[in-house]
Formats: structure tokens, sequence, C-alpha cells
């Protein structure tokens, strides 16, 4: 016959506020690009902290990004 051991309960953490997760996430997001030789405008860093906030969709997101920024590669 096999022993239970019964443990106490662990408490988890609570979930840090939303403003700690959002910058962890544009800090991950920088990095990322970073390492890949690409850095992002200052609109568009924008743009995606409206996003990770909820402000905006991704769609608008990314409609925001292309209408900014789409005409400068059509061009080359």
């Amino acid at each position: 016959m096999k022993k239970i051991i019964r443990t106490k309960r662990i408490e988890t953490k609570k979930i840090r506020p939303k403003r700690l997760n959002t910058k962890r996430v544009i800090a991950s997001v920088g990095a990322s690009l970073a390492f890949e030789g690409l850095k992002p405008s200052m609109h568009a860093q924008v743009v995606g902290k409206r996003y990770l906030e909820g402000k905006i969709s991704s769609s608008e997101a990314i409609a925001k990004v292309k209408a900014k920024h789409a005409s400068s590669f059509r061009d080359k």
C-alpha cells in the first residue's frame, strides 16, 4: 500500500500590474530586434505601446505603422 503525503498548498505570486508587464514586453521586443540588427522607429514604438496597453487593436496598430512607413519601402 502506498503512503500518501499531504503537503501545504503553495500560494502563487500575484500577477504584476499591467504597467510592469508592458515594460518587460517592450524591453524583450527591443532586445530581439536589436539582436536582428533592427531598430524600430519612435512612431512604431509608440504604436506598439498603445497596443500593449489595450488602447488600440492589433489590426489598428499594423495599419498605423504601414501608413507611416509603407511609402519608404515602395521607393526603394
